[in-house]
Formats: structure tokens, C-alpha cells, sequence
């Protein structure tokens, strides 16, 4: 499956084209920093993050579907 997905660092935000599953963001030491159900394609607000390497991934139905790695500058 491709999944879009745009960081905006001006305004700390996550545009992601997917809905009706579950996003993860993990540091890189692996633990869990924020999850999201995805109701509707849209924005997820990453401001409370810190600056540095995430790992985010998109589950379905509690399977992966997609893992992608991000910069917060």
C-alpha cells in the first residue's frame, strides 16, 4: 500500500492520506511518543514532539501496513 504523508516543520504538522486506521510515532529508541486513530485523511499535530528521528507507522485492522522514518528539525 502507498501512503502519502508530508512533514511541514512551520507549522509542525503531519499530512497523512490515509483514514479509518491507526497511526504510531516512535522515538528511536523505539518507545511510543504518540498515537492517533485516523478517522479522515488529514493533519496530526506533531508540536509536542522534539526536534530529532521518529518512526512512524500505520496499522489496519492491528497489522503493519506501512512504516516510514521522519525528521523534526
Amino acid at each position: 500500500m502507498q501512503i502519502q504523508t508530508f512533514i511541514f516543520q512551520e507549522t509542525n504538522s503531519l499530512i497523512i492520506d490515509v483514514a479509518n486506521r491507526q497511526l504510531n510515532i516512535y522515538n528511536v529508541t523505539g518507545s511510543l511518543v504518540k498515537s492517533v486513530s485516523l478517522e479522515t485523511e488529514g493533519t496530526v499535530a506533531i508540536n509536542s514532539l522534539n526536534k530529532g528521528v521518529y518512526i512512524y507507522e500505520v496499522k489496519e485492522n492491528g497489522k503493519r501496513i506501512a512504516a516510514h522514518k521522519c525528521v523534526i528539525r
